[in-house]
């Protein structure tokens, strides 16, 4: 089963995880002799493989919405964050705060 690793789902991964610390625990209540070490061994050595795995996944996963976000970024541009072909010290026109306040308008003067 530990050939066909990356064909497995999240769900199967766990299954397996859980199978392989299950049987070192029965293997390890047994009396210590040449093969129950070597089993001991070997079933480390596959729990080592599946947790490479699920952590290889977790991994691949970050990086892929790291790209996505970055894509997304590409095309939406970014709006919360100041225009790079900015001049120094100046403000894009959306984020300039505004000059002045609007004055209400005084009404003509009675004659």
């Amino acid at each position: 089963m530990l050939d066909t690793l990356t064909e497995l789902n999240e769900e199967q991964l766990a299954d397996l995880q859980t199978a392989i610390v299950n049987e070192f625990e029965t293997v390890e209540k047994e009396d210590p002799t040449p093969q129950t070490v070597d089993a001991m061994t070997s079933l480390a050595d596959m729990l080592d493989t599946v947790r490479g795995e699920i952590k290889g996944r977790a991994a691949a996963a970050e990086e892929l919405a790291a790209r996505a976000a970055e894509a997304a970024m590409r095309v939406k541009g970014q709006e919360d964050a100041p225009a790079e072909d900015a001049p120094e010290g100046e403000m894009p026109a959306e984020e300039a705060p505004a000059e002045t306040e609007e004055k209400p308008e005084e009404a003509p003067e009675e004659e």
